[in-house]
């Protein structure tokens, strides 16, 4: 396929432990993120009147997973962004749909 064609084309030029090692994902670095300040945007984003808009989450538990994540920037962090992703997009469905109006049927 191309990437094969590319891969012979670069051979002369990339080192072959670059060119022949396995196919990696990217990990975001939300770790890093955490410690120079998502950690204090991650508690804007969870709010309880921002979360209870959609009433799926219970706030209580949310308040003390943010207690800790205050305590511990980098502890929680998987967790964390993982509420913020899902509470923005949700946010960013549920407002673009206000605007956009109901779906014709």
């Amino acid at each position: 396929g191309v990437k094969n064609i590319l891969r012979l084309a670069m051979r002369d030029l990339v080192p072959a432990e670059v060119i022949d090692r396995n196919k990696e994902g990217f990990v975001p670095p939300v770790k890093d993120w955490m410690a120079l300040g998502l950690a204090k945007y991650s508690l804007e984003v969870l709010q309880p009147d921002r979360i209870a808009r959609h009433g799926l989450w219970r706030p209580e538990r949310i308040a003390s997973l943010l207690e800790d994540l205050s305590a511990s920037p980098t502890r929680l962090f998987r967790k964390v962004w993982t509420l913020v992703m899902f509470q923005l997009w949700w946010e960013y469905c549920t407002d673009t749909l206000k605007i956009l109006g109901p779906h014709p049927a």
